[in-house]
């Protein structure tokens, strides 16, 4: 026998209990975003759409006069849908995760970074700063994962000439194009006033194009130099520099 639809006691309980996996999901949304997670579209439809979608379903469903056991049945097929379609999503869409660091906490966050990556210069070795910031550009799709971090270096213009000068000497740069598995790629590029290039693959043993890198930019407007090393295990081509610094490094979420 159908029974009326509506409010009830026993349904608000039911739905309260049900609604609990998309609310989690939600504050799990929250708790990522407040930590640097980017808001876009995938993790909009990860984190917002789907457990929307999930709750007005269960709403419509618990609150109906349909036959209990249905419901149950109906209930149950929601909630099974609902995780496995947010964990496609998830390993799908992935996210990426910017933080970002000045003054006392950069040269800290930086000190990690160092530690982890002898090529990149000593806090010691970059001269009298105006500035200093370190930014950590994290993403994850599926089993893949990348990072990158910057050290930024600001100076007044005759500091920053003296430091710009002394790169040549300190380090040694790629100067021909890079010959990938299938596309070439060049050892420069000039991005919105910033020129980026790589240190020398063959100079740096250490260095693995294009799995791990280092590359030093520079602004004279800015009156910047930026040292960016970045690690993707993963990653066998590049098939644009300026795309790849701008979205694979994230320089677009730093300047």
């Amino acid at each position: 026998m159908k029974r009326n639809a509506g409010f009830t006691k026993g349904r608000a309980i039911a739905f309260i209990c049900c609604g609990l996996l998309p609310v989690i999901v939600t504050v799990l949304a929250i708790v990522m975003l407040a930590k640097g997670v980017i808001f876009e579209f995938g993790f909009a439809f990860t984190f917002i759409i789907l457990p929307l979608i999930a709750t007005c379903l269960l709403a419509w469903c618990l609150f109906s006069g349909i036959n209990p056991i249905i419901k149950g049945i109906l209930v149950g097929l929601l909630l099974i849908v609902f995780t496995v379609s947010f964990f496609f999503s998830f390993i799908v869409s992935g996210f990426e995760q910017v933080k970002h660091y000045n003054g006392v906490q950069a040269q800290q966050q930086y000190a990690a970074v160092k530690e982890e990556n002898p090529l990149m210069p000593a806090l010691s070795e970059v001269g009298n700063t105006q500035s200093m910031e370190c930014h950590n550009v994290y993403g994850c799709e599926a089993i893949f994962d990348w990072e990158t971090d910057y050290l930024i270096c600001r100076y007044n213009a005759e500091e920053y000439e003296k430091q710009k000068a002394a790169l040549e000497t300190k380090y040694t740069f790629q100067e021909e194009t890079i010959h990938g598995y299938d596309e070439d790629c060049p050892a420069l590029a000039m991005i919105d006033g910033y020129q980026f290039r790589f240190l020398s693959f063959d100079a740096y043993s250490d260095l693995m194009f294009p799995k791990y890198l280092i590359m030093i930019g520079y602004s004279d407007q800015a009156q910047e130099i930026v040292y960016l090393v970045f690690d993707d295990i993963d990653l066998d081509y590049i098939t644009s520099l300026e795309e790849f610094i701008l979205d694979d490094c994230g320089w677009k979420y730093i300047r």
